[in-house]
């Protein structure tokens, strides 16, 4: 145990000097870690748990995962997950962060984890690193470097479960006082609309009956105009038969005047006519037939 608190001392130390120790820890963590690369075994009892409880959880949050199978312990657990972090490093677009989970085991087990070269592999991957390994004492120098250290893989999911919920609670929070606002708004523009309803009814009711008053008095003198007009179109008629009635031929006979004609035309020259002419004169009570006998020019 000696031996081993001491590699992990060093291991420690090598990375602080490096400046690496906390660059994993600095990186930004995703809103929603939805897409996991996992490294494991697959008959891991942990990882078991690990994917009932993300898999299953009651608010049906969706994970995407990808298990990348790697030996855990012993000596050859080293190479094996460095292996795998360097196939996930080369397509680091496809996932939100990386989750190393083991079922737990002995303290000797967890050696390999104070290795400095697994260890800076975790520090220097270039999107966060989760550890759920399985224990509670003695944080083994991968479980410092690594983002997110859980003790347990069941821990591991709840703590991804609640960056769910630290996003997932103000954006319904969000949603709520959008919905409220937008309520508020509606009933806001929807008594601005009554408002200006009773506004334009009003207006409209005030604009009718001053253009009904208008009408009205137009009206009004539409019809004085036209009996006016009518008055004095009756007095031009009056005066226009007054005249007429004076011009009536029959007025002249009257008073010893006569019309003499000749072939129907009235005879107003002696131009008219040649002797042997038929003359017509036409007096008050009758008209006499003559015939020109001679004319004097």
């Amino acid at each position: 145990m000696g031996e081993l608190e001491r590699e992990k001392r060093q291991s420690i130390l090598r990375l602080q000097q490096e400046g690496l120790f906390d660059a994993n820890r600095r990186l930004p963590f995703p809103p929603v870690p939805k897409r996991l690369a996992i490294i494991s075994v697959e008959t891991s009892k942990g990882l078991s748990d690990f994917y009932k409880i993300i898999h299953n959880n009651p608010w049906k949050y969706k994970f995407d995962t990808t298990l990348y199978p790697a030996l855990l312990q012993g000596d050859k657990s080293v190479p094996s997950i460095i292996k795998q972090l360097a196939v996930i490093a080369e397509r680091t677009e496809e996932y939100d962060a990386v989750a190393i989970i083991r079922g737990g085991g002995g303290e000797v087990g967890l050696s390999s984890y104070n290795n400095y070269a697994l260890a800076k592999a975790i520090a220097i991957f270039p999107i966060p690193v989760l550890t759920g390994i399985g224990h509670s004492t003695n944080e083994t120098v991968s479980e410092m470097v690594a983002y997110k250290n859980a003790i347990t893989p069941s821990e591991l999911a709840d703590f991804l479960i609640q960056q769910f919920h630290n996003f997932a609670i103000p954006l319904d929070q969000l949603q709520e006082r959008l919905i409220s606002l937008s309520k508020n708004r509606f009933a806001e523009e929807k008594n601005k609309l009554q408002d200006i309803t009773r506004r334009l009814s009003w207006s409209g009711k005030n604009r009718l009956q001053q253009e009904n008053h208008a009408v009205q008095l137009l009206t009004q003198r539409m019809h004085l105009f036209s009996r006016h007009f009518l008055r004095e179109q009756h007095t031009q008629i009056e005066n226009i038969s007054r005249l007429i009635r004076l011009a009536d031929p029959s007025h002249l006979l009257k008073r010893g005047f006569s019309i003499t004609k000749v072939n129907g035309k009235a005879l107003l020259s002696t131009t008219q006519v040649k002797e042997g002419d038929l003359v017509e004169t036409i007096l008050m009570d009758g008209s006499i037939q003559s015939q020109v006998v001679s004319k004097n020019i």
